[in-house]
């Protein structure tokens, strides 16, 4: 946390207020508003913060940066304003697209997340991020291995760490739609080293174990699975598959 975010914080429910005008004095507008927003961000209040991120791009485009930053604690509705406002602003960012496309995708619009991604594309084709999400595109439209062939090769950028869990599942699911199960039991592994209270990945991990007839640890899984989520029916169902009980 950033010593003014802190500073603001401290001062209480009205901080953000105070602090505001303290900057406001001093010519800083832009500032104060881009700390009021980190402020309410930090008490959960993401709908007012986002009307205040909106302000800050009107004041000073050049801390779009700083804005997308907030931007990802926002809601679809609220970060989909922001990532428009920000890709309107044509700065070269591939951020407010890659936003863009992902809440598309979250609500299941193909077409638009491939505009996003397109305008993406356009600027940064061989970002991590970028193939990431023509990975997960590919997936939504039921092409595995091209779906496959976009993660694997952003699974070779420095950009994707070891402990990215969500690109290391999106991937096991991909191997897994193509029946490559020893490959989807090693990335879920890798999404589980740091995602360990994953009830659903471990399931897929059970299944893609249980595909290769190693039924003793694909056990396992569904019982560690359960010992997360009792109500999991997946691992209920696949441990009855096994003739295992609970």
């Amino acid at each position: 946390m950033d010593e003014d975010l802190e500073f603001g914080i401290g001062l209480g429910a009205d901080g953000a207020d105070v602090v505001e005008r303290q900057l406001a004095r001093q010519d800083h507008a832009a500032d104060a508003h881009l700390l009021r927003a980190k402020i309410l961000v930090a008490q959960e209040n993401t709908k007012e913060a986002a009307g205040v991120a909106q302000k800050v791009l009107e004041l000073a485009p050049d801390k779009i940066k700083q804005v997308l930053a907030l931007a990802e604690e926002f809601s679809t509705s609220e970060g989909k304003t922001i990532y428009e406002q920000a890709a309107a602003l044509n700065r070269g960012e591939i951020l407010p697209y890659l936003g863009l496309a992902n809440i598309a995708l979250y609500r299941k619009d193909l077409d638009e997340a491939e505009r996003w991604l397109r305008e993406a594309e356009k600027l940064q084709p061989k970002h991590a991020a970028v193939l990431f999400a023509m990975g997960k595109l590919a997936a939504a439209k039921g092409n595995y291995p091209q779906a496959v062939a976009f993660l694997e090769e952003a699974g070779t950028k420095d950009d994707v760490k070891e402990d990215s869990a969500g690109f290391y599942a999106e991937l096991g699911k991909a191997y897994s739609e193509l029946k490559q199960w020893e490959k989807a039991v090693q990335a879920f592994q890798q999404a589980l080293r740091t995602h360990r209270r994953s009830a659903p990945w471990r399931v897929l991990q059970a299944q893609a174990l249980a595909q290769l007839g190693r039924t003793v640890e694909a056990e396992l899984k569904y019982r560690e699975a359960l010992a997360v989520d009792s109500g999991n029916t997946e691992a209920w169902f696949g441990l009855k598959a096994l003739g295992k009980r609970y």
